[in-house]
């Protein structure tokens, strides 16, 4: 599934284990979002979604909500998603997020659901799962299914990924998955995963406009990557858009950390298909 991304800030209020995300205080305006959009136009209609991401969307609210409705009124008929981890979320956010349901909230599971989160129909649950913290995956996988059991709200479990999982870590990983999947069907929940399943791991190929508006051929832009495999990203329409490598993986995050990427992948597709 491609999508087309907006990274409307680089700024966070999180430090999560593992995440791959360059960091900064750089936030897209208004301006500089109409701008790309206004150059995404005659493309639009070959994305079914929409995503804003940060660093911590939440921080830029009103330019989401500025760029939805600007993006509905232009014909945009598809879906859209929000990638969160639900710190910054309150009252006045979550009421908008229930009377927009065509919008989906991407929650970090590594953060306690508050009744605001809770109230909002349309929702997935990130689970990240370290190679060093499986145990602690799954005691927060059971504390989270509980909580969201009799909801609408899906599930998603990610091995993190471009950081080292050894032969052990992957063993204790294949043994444990299992018992995730069977808790989360036993709760009523289903899992996202199963909808969810990308070329490379983690990253989507499509669009990706950052915070100046340069637009990328992949959201891997949002990670910390050489100039010239970015030179490469760089959309232009006269062009076929570039696809990441594995090489290019290897050479940004390291060749064990490329393949613990694929390894815990497969462990994660051989139980969800």
């Amino acid at each position: 599934m491609e999508s087309l991304s907006f990274l409307v800030t680089r700024k966070c209020n999180a430090c999560c284990l593992g995440c791959p995300v360059e960091k900064n205080s750089k936030k897209m305006t208004p301006e500089v979002f109409k701008k790309a959009a206004g150059v995404l136009f005659p493309f639009i209609s070959k994305y079914s979604v929409v995503k804003f991401f940060g660093g911590e969307p939440l921080f830029e609210f009103p330019l989401i909500c500025y760029a939805y409705l600007h993006l509905k009124k232009k014909g945009f008929s598809g879906t859209f998603e929000v990638g969160t981890n639900g710190l910054l979320l309150d009252k006045q956010k979550s009421l908008w997020f229930r009377e927009h349901t065509d919008i989906q909230v991407n929650f970090n599971a590594g953060f306690s659901p508050t009744e605001y989160a809770l109230s909002i129909k349309n929702a997935i649950w990130n689970l990240c799962v370290y190679p060093k913290h499986i145990d602690t995956a799954l005691s927060t996988l059971f504390s989270l299914a509980n909580v969201l059991s009799g909801t609408a709200h899906r599930i998603n479990i990610l091995p993190a990924s471009y950081c080292l999982w050894t032969p052990a870590d992957l063993a204790k990983f294949s043994f444990i998955l299992p018992k995730m999947l069977d808790y989360i069907l036993k709760k009523g929940l289903s899992v996202e995963n199963i909808n969810r399943k990308g070329r490379i791991p983690l990253f989507n190929d499509g669009l990706a406009v950052d915070t100046d508006g340069t637009i990328y051929t992949s959201n891997i832009c949002l990670a910390i990557i050489p100039k010239h495999i970015k030179q490469n990203l760089i959309f232009n329409p006269k062009k076929e858009s570039y696809k990441i490598t594995v090489n290019d993986l290897i050479e940004i995050f390291g060749f064990d950390n490329t393949v613990s990427a694929y390894a815990s992948g497969r462990i994660l597709e051989k139980y969800v298909s």
